[in-house]
């Protein structure tokens, strides 16, 4: 039998995903894995526990968890050969979403036997490792000022009261931004491994996350009704084709603007500006569909 772990966040989402880890647990042995299953107590943990799981010689990672607990897993299988198997079981399951994964975990089991294994790119800012983007500006403000218990209760929803509140005060930098030495500004920038952003809308359509490349999006308006009219666009999946929305392809980025700007990784609020962003290609590799 092939052995690995299940690690999961009993509080990801909505409710207690014990049961479920346990049923996803019968389903893996049921195609022939060998499966250890370790809850998660505290942030950091799913790392600590994939390490632990490597050093064991796991020769797979399942995660059942939101899109932090991905990238915690795959800070630890960075470089590796073990591939990550996704159940997703967040608020916005974005990776799932760019990866083509089913939604519902018992249906994203089945790619364990069902699906193939490939080395997807991840990326690198000021170090720290992010698989799905790096955005300096007004989103890193909204997942800092979230109340994580409201989004625990009501899941997206719990986003829209902090973006409205920002969006009566907020003031939006002047960012300075170097695109593989192109030098492009505006109010809000983005640096993107996949398609879709903040859950189901797609920001990026061809982007690849597969193809040793980011993808750099910058905003060059600064005021908030310009922001609103963006959303419109973000919703029907248009937004690059928007009068000053600027899309690069590129290696590496540095975000720069004044020092209480602060950057996400991955929907985490990080530190601040300035930040260097680098693509590491084929840094992990997952479980996805056959196409």
């Amino acid at each position: 039998m092939t052995s690995g772990s299940l690690i999961f966040n009993p509080a990801s989402g909505r409710g207690d995903k014990t049961p479920r880890a346990r049923r996803l647990v019968e389903l893996l042995r049921e195609q022939g894995a060998s499966v250890a299953l370790k809850p998660t107590r505290r942030p950091g943990d799913v790392t600590v526990m994939a390490r632990e799981s490597l050093a064991e010689d796991a020769e797979f990672l399942a995660v059942l968890g939101g899109d932090g607990s991905i990238r915690e897993a795959g800070e630890a299988l960075l470089g590796s050969a073990v591939p990550l198997l996704i159940l997703p079981a967040g608020t916005s399951n974005v990776l799932a979403r760019s990866l083509n994964i089913p939604l519902d975990p018992m249906k994203a089991v089945r790619l364990f036997s069902e699906g193939r294994t490939a080395a997807m790119d991840g990326g690198a800012a000021n170090a720290n490792p992010f698989f799905f983007m790096c955005g300096a500006g007004i989103d890193a403000e909204v997942m800092g000022a979230l109340n994580l218990p409201s989004k625990k209760l009501f899941g997206r929803a719990s986003f829209y009261p902090a973006v409205f509140k920002l969006l009566a005060t907020y003031k939006f930098p002047d960012l300075e931004v170097h695109a593989d030495g192109e030098r492009l500004s505006g109010g809000y920038a983005l640096v993107s491994n996949i398609p879709h952003y903040a859950g189901k809308y797609i920001l990026i359509p061809d982007a690849d996350p597969f193809d040793g490349f980011l993808d750099c999006v910058v905003f060059e308006a600064k005021a908030w009704i310009s922001f609103i009219r963006h959303y419109r666009r973000l919703r029907t999946g248009t937004l690059l084709n928007a009068p000053g929305v600027i899309r690069r392809r590129v290696k590496r980025v540095r975000i720069e603007g004044p020092a209480s700007t602060r950057y996400q990784l991955d929907g985490d609020a990080m530190g601040n500006v300035p930040v260097e962003v680098e693509v590491r290609p084929a840094a992990l590799r997952v479980y996805a569909p056959v196409p």
